[in-house]
Formats: C-alpha cells, structure tokens, sequence
C-alpha cells in the first residue's frame, strides 16, 4: 500500500477496517499511515509479529517500468531467529528488489528506478 496513490489508500482504509491480529497489528489510522510513510522512505517493509506472533517478515516492492509496484520479495522468519538481524535483512532485500526493478524498465537510469523507492508523503496523508 505504500507505493499506491494516496487515493487508493484512503479508499482501502475506509472499505477495510483494520482488524487486530495480534496484540502488535497496527489499528490506528494515523500510526499505519506514518508506517507507510517509513516504509516509502526505507524502501522495505518490517512486519514485527503484526500479523502472526512469533514471527517477522522483511519486504522489498518490485516496479515495472510505469513505476507501479508489481511484486516483491519478501523473507519471514520466527522471532527468534530473524530479530537480531532485521536490519541486515532489510539491506539484504533492497538490492535486489532495485536489480529486478531495472531489468523491468530496461530504459530508465539507475537513478529513475531508486526514486521509485522515494516517493515523497503527501501531506494530506499524513493529516489522515
């Protein structure tokens, strides 16, 4: 959700209430909102036992070349294992998640690619 326009994001918020999964889901709109805006910023997204307890996720987006998310790649582990090493796992995943980007927009510069990954927060999102 963070790759999407801010339209898409309000229109999934208000036709998804964010349902508990765990005692760590995300439920308030203003804290999932300033996660997106960290997940734009940090190019990966950290699950921290938000959907399943016990367990972590790292995630890294994938865009083609009209700069629209397409997949991404993605590593969970159990907490125990994966904690101490979240953020070499975040390194990890950012390269390679930018190397399948480029090779889905063959014409764009290295630099197009990596400004994907930095879409600025609007403002009105933030506010939300």
């Amino acid at each position: 959700m963070a790759f999407l326009p801010e339209s898409e994001v309000q229109e999934m918020l208000q036709r998804n209430p964010t349902i508990r999964k765990t005692p760590k889901t995300i439920t308030q709109r203003k804290h999932f909102l300033e996660h997106l805006a960290s997940v734009r910023e940090q190019a990966v997204a950290v699950d921290l036992e938000e959907n399943l307890s016990g367990v972590i996720c790292v995630t890294s987006r994938i865009f083609d070349q009209a700069g629209r998310a397409v997949a991404g790649l993605s590593i969970s582990s159990p907490l125990s294992r994966m904690e101490p090493k979240v953020a070499q796992v975040q390194r990890a995943l950012r390269e390679p998640s930018l190397m399948v980007s480029r090779m889905l927009s063959p014409s764009s510069s290295a630099a197009d690619v990596v400004s994907l990954y930095r879409r600025p927060s609007s403002p009105s999102l933030a506010r939300a």
